[in-house]
């Protein structure tokens, strides 16, 4: 086909040098008026035929038109579904139930029963502390009790006879109530030299030391119950009348990108933010594995409303050139444009209200390689095996 070609155009390189040739004569020959309409002649018999040769090529191999390398592309099918619309927020991840173990009394550590990370019941003895000077407390305290009781005894007995004041048996009365709160108070300083977990969970890093000596209010360790696991996050008021107590929501955590996690809402606040005019909501949702920890960053997925039997292409599929949004479609082989009117989207999908039938094949990726009638093929979608 190319000799054909440039045997076809051959005469024409000959027209331009003839032609050449020719108006310089005409300018040094005396018969050159003669000369010169015999060398048009000429050239209009030449690009004749070189038209009559092109126009047979074409009628035998089709139109002459300019090819071009097939493009690989990414395409999926549009299809008929409910779309759903959604708003993404943020939120955190918190136990069910959390506590900071902390003493309540001065004391060194006696003993340490759990290890980092160990699973505990409710009851279980966690750190004990020195209880000796406790427990002489104690003793002085029932000693002194004791004592209370008899000189009481002895002054209702003088008051009956008329030996003893009302005033005196009274102070009886109360030296013996003291007696008996000092003892209470003994025994509960010795009670809290034992520290017990306060609920079924898990305990946190364990970094103490039997001798260690702890004033109240210093941190022991945390006991977590994480599972179920909450979550907190926030809306805004605009779409506050979307979502009743009982409704399920989709939650994607970081750093576990492959599960995803269905949580039920159990609590809006009742209270607007009045700065940031949003409210706080809880979820709940299980961790039987326990592979969620609190503090952790959590996507979460909230439906606002849904339209059902409607066409849904992805996101990336869309393009637009001023007001015009369209997709290209592969037919044949062939790259087509599509222009295309969209309602709703989601950040993922969007739904298409007008321009599309389900079955249309809408390149996904590689678009921007292509333009109408571009030959393409497809090739499955990178996230299809995942």
């Amino acid at each position: 086909m190319q000799n054909i070609i440039r045997f076809l155009l051959w005469p024409i390189t000959c027209l331009v040098q003839l032609t050449n040739k020719a108006v310089a004569h005409f300018f040094n020959h005396p018969n050159g008026g003669l000369h010169f309409a015999i060398v048009i002649q000429t050239i209009v018999i030449l690009g004749m035929g070189t038209w009559i040769g092109l126009q047979m090529m074409a009628s035998k191999s089709g139109p002459l038109v300019p090819t071009f390398p097939k493009i690989a592309v990414e395409a999926v099918e549009a299809k008929v579904g409910n779309f759903e619309q959604f708003v993404t927020v943020v939120g955190t991840l918190r136990s069910n139930k959390s506590v900071v173990m902390k003493p309540e009394i001065d004391a060194k550590i006696k003993e340490i029963f759990v290890k980092s990370g160990q699973q505990v019941k409710k009851g279980d003895k966690l750190i004990t502390l020195d209880d000796d000077m406790y427990r002489a407390r104690l003793k002085e305290s029932e000693s002194k009790l004791v004592n209370a009781r008899s000189v009481y005894k002895r002054a209702q007995a003088l008051f009956s006879k008329g030996a003893l004041s009302e005033k005196d048996k009274e102070d009886a009365h109360a030296n013996l109530l003291k007696s008996e709160a000092d003892l209470e108070f003994s025994q509960a300083q010795l009670a809290k030299t034992v520290l017990y977990a306060p609920f079924e969970g898990v305990v946190g890093i364990v970094d103490l030391s039997p001798g260690r000596y702890l004033k109240p209010g210093d941190e022991l360790c945390t006991v977590d119950d994480m599972d179920p696991m909450k979550i907190d996050f926030k809306i805004t008021e605009v779409v506050l009348n979307k979502f009743r107590i009982g409704d399920q929501i989709e939650i994607n955590v970081e750093g576990f990108p492959e599960n995803k996690y269905h949580a039920t809402i159990e609590a809006i606040d009742t209270n607007v933010d009045p700065l940031a005019h949003s409210i706080r909501v809880q979820g709940t949702f299980d961790n039987v594995d326990g592979d969620l920890r609190p503090g952790l960053f959590a996507k979460v997925k909230l439906r606002t409303d849904i339209h059902q039997n409607t066409i849904i292409v992805p996101e990336s599929a869309v393009e637009s050139r001023g007001k015009q949004e369209y997709v290209y479609i592969v037919e044949q082989g062939v790259a087509k444009m599509a222009p295309i009117r969209t309602g709703a989207r989601n950040g993922e999908s969007v739904q298409v209200v007008k321009g599309l039938i389900a079955g249309d094949k809408v390149i996904v990726s590689g678009q921007m390689k292509v333009q109408p009638n571009y030959p393409v093929f497809i090739i499955p979608p990178r996230t299809q095996g995942k």
